[in-house]
């Protein structure tokens, strides 16, 4: 099992806590990652929210591939999934279907179902994606 730090934060109402339902907090430096494939296309994969993960969800999963310099994230689809991809850190080529876009931090991708895409990070730092699978299901590879 991995542990996760976690904060819980209760919910106050005139300076006093509440019972219930309150925040869960973790970080993502606190996620253990999976490294997954050799060579070229390396990359390690943390799994934030799905079916099988500690934050369980089951309408969409949410993780972070993080891809170091040089390194290629391979064309690849998910049949029955759409993808969004937000880039959180570094710098890189994305190659969607057929077309290539420069990427740095604050861009959004949006990737249709059965849509082919792959990523190539060119940066000097590590290519942090945020992706977001609706409906879930191409993540559980990596649980």
């Amino acid at each position: 099992m991995i542990y996760l730090h976690r904060q819980l934060i209760n919910k106050e109402k005139n300076g006093q806590k509440k019972g219930g339902v309150g925040i869960l907090k973790i970080k993502l430096e606190d996620i253990a990652g999976k490294i997954i494939n050799e060579g070229e296309n390396e990359r390690t994969i943390k799994m934030l929210a799905s079916l099988k993960s500690n934050i369980k969800r089951e309408d969409f999963s949410v993780g972070v591939s993080i891809i170091s310099p040089g390194k290629v994230h391979e064309e690849h689809f998910h049949s029955g999934s759409k993808e969004i991809i937000f880039v959180l850190a570094g710098e890189g080529i994305g190659k969607i279907s057929g077309q290539e876009l420069c990427l740095e931090v604050g861009d959004i991708i949006d990737i249709g179902d059965a849509e082919p895409h792959g990523f190539i990070n060119t940066g000097d730092e590590d290519l942090k994606l945020l992706w977001i699978y609706s409906p879930p299901g191409p993540e559980l590879r990596f649980c």
